[in-house]
């Protein structure tokens, strides 16, 4: 009885273990796609904001837009 209790036991935290390990899989993944889609944000702004630099046609405007999308 205790041999088949060990072996239920055993195997539980097999099952345990491999859900944990699809778990962190599937988070590990979400934080990369989150930081390309940052990423992606803040080479836009980069972009947005030489843009501005070069045609030197910043306004007010333009400058709360740019402070609200980093915020």
């Amino acid at each position: 009885c205790r041999q088949k209790l060990d072996k239920w036991r055993h195997e539980c935290h097999a099952t345990v273990d491999r859900f944990y390990e699809e778990k962190c899989q599937e988070l590990q993944q979400r934080c990369v796609e989150k930081v390309g889609e940052k990423q992606k944000e803040i080479h836009q702004l980069k972009l947005k904001t030489n843009e501005l630099i070069r045609e030197q046609e910043a306004t007010h405007d333009d400058i709360c837009s740019l402070k609200a999308t980093i915020c």
